[in-house]
Order: C-alpha cells, then structure tokens, then sequence
C-alpha cells in the first residue's frame, strides 16, 4: 500500500489556495465587486469624518498610509522598473496627480457640502465618462448597448442634480459640493482611461508610484494648513479609524484592483462597475 508522501497534503492545500487566488485575480467581476465595495463605504466615512479631520488631512493620510503598507512589498519591484519610472515619469506623475492626489482631496472636500448619498449617486456620471473618453481620447468604437448604458445614466444624472424636477432647474440650485464630486468622477474617469498608456511594469510598482505622488502633491498644502492652524491636541481614535479605513480598503485593495481591471478587460467594459 502507497503511503502518501509526508507533507504531501500540504504542498496539495499550497497549490490549490495559490490556484485559486489566481482564478481570483483573473476574476475582472469578483475583482470589481470587492473594489466598488470598498468604494461605496468611502464617502460614508469621508462624511461622519468631516468634523474630525480636514479633507486635505484626511487624503493626505489616505495615500501615506496606502504608501507604507505597500512600500515593503512594492521597493524591490520599483528598484527593478526603475529605468521605466524615470522614462515614464512625466506620464505617471500626471496619473498620480488627477488620479490620486486631487481626485482624493475632492472627494473629501464635496462631503464638506453635500451627503454620502449624493455623492454615490452622482458616480453614475462614471459609465458615461468611461465610454466617451476612450473613444475621444483613443478613437475607440461605442456600441449601441454603451450608448444606451450611457444615456441611462445620463438621465439619472439629471433627476439627482433636479431633485426630480428637471423642468423647475436652476444653476443657482446646483450644491458646489456635488459640482466637486462630478469633478472627481471626471479625473477618475481621466485616470481609467490613461490607465492603458502605462509603461511595462510591475503591478506593485505602479501602485508605489501612483501613490508616491498623490501623498508628495497633498503634502505641500497639507503642511501649508498645519502651519497656519497647527493641532491643539491628538488626533481622536474615531480619526485614526477614518484614515485606516481609507488608506486601506478604498485606497491600496481597491485601487490594485481596479488597476487589475482595466488591464483584464479595458476601461470601457469597467466602467459600469466603477466608484
């Protein structure tokens, strides 16, 4: 009678969760339904956070705590790609900047003035975005299926800036918060696009690098308003929660994700499911 080999077992169980993880990352619709989770809950904590900290406070920690996770995960790969950061760099930067950076302190900074919930509901702007930009930006053809994807979220678009009364409109009406939410969708939309464009790398390097720039471009005001209104006293551990759950979940996991995404099936097929 075969023994089985001592161990064996074991080295079975390691290949299947290895199999099956990949399976995962193969996944564009498991992947994008963990992301746009984690997505979904953060306006929420941006909204219940806006009287802890300040947007600019909250997405600059976003992106530093994102970074130092990362970080040991993500050097030896940004070591290796450096010869393609420092050719590409003009390319990331920007991705960085409207992706990361200002797309974040936007998002903060609408909850400021208007709800969670308006700010979810005005992501429909997304699928819209995510058809007409690949197509402005790189001539890609729209199906009849996208364009109707598109005016049905065009229409809804318009009953929430309404309030359901797209005939009593008036501009005078519109929230500046929503108006900076749809200006964060339209950078990530931006973002999505550009995404293709990206130089041969690996995924952990460009997420090191991405979010190496959004903390650096939030740095500087963020240190301009510690100057001018520095802290009087620690940080609440209700704030300390808010900048781990972003940094964490809507920031590395979600943003790996996405990025997996788009580099599986396109931006365009992504877009329905985005923010």
């Amino acid at each position: 009678m075969l023994r089985e080999p001592k161990g064996f077992g074991d080295v079975c169980s390691a290949r299947s969760l290895r199999h099956g993880a990949d399976r995962l990352w193969d996944s564009p619709a498991i992947l994008m339904f963990a992301a746009s989770f984690f997505w979904a809950l953060n306006p929420i904590v941006g909204r219940a956070a806006r009287e802890l900290i300040s947007p600019i406070s909250l997405a600059f920690w976003r992106w530093s705590v994102a970074f130092l996770i990362l970080a040991p995960f993500a050097m030896k790969h940004m070591a290796r790609d450096l010869p393609v950061i420092r050719q590409s760099w003009q390319r990331l930067f920007m991705l960085g900047i409207i992706g990361v950076g200002v797309f974040s302190y936007l998002v903060y900074w609408s909850l400021q003035y208007t709800t969670a919930t308006n700010n979810l509901l005005l992501q429909s702007v997304m699928p819209i975005l995510m058809i007409m930009l690949p197509s402005l930006f790189f001539g890609d053809a729209i199906t009849m299926r996208s364009l109707a994807c598109a005016l049905l979220s065009l229409i809804g678009i318009v009953l929430i800036v309404t309030k359901g009364d797209p005939g009593g409109f008036s501009w005078g009406a519109i929230n500046r918060g929503d108006l900076a939410a749809l200006a964060a969708v339209f950078l990530y939309a931006i973002y999505g696009t550009l995404l293709r464009r990206t130089p041969p790398m690996h995924h952990l390097s460009l997420l090191g690098v991405l979010f190496a720039v959004g903390m650096l471009c939030l740095g500087i005001p963020y240190g301009i308003e510690l100057v001018r209104s520095p802290p009087l006293e620690l940080p609440s551990s209700s704030a300390v929660l808010a900048v781990l759950y972003v940094g964490i979940f809507p920031s590395l996991i979600a943003y790996a994700l996405f990025n997996r995404t788009v580099a599986l099936i396109g931006v365009a097929r992504t877009g329905p499911w985005t923010r």
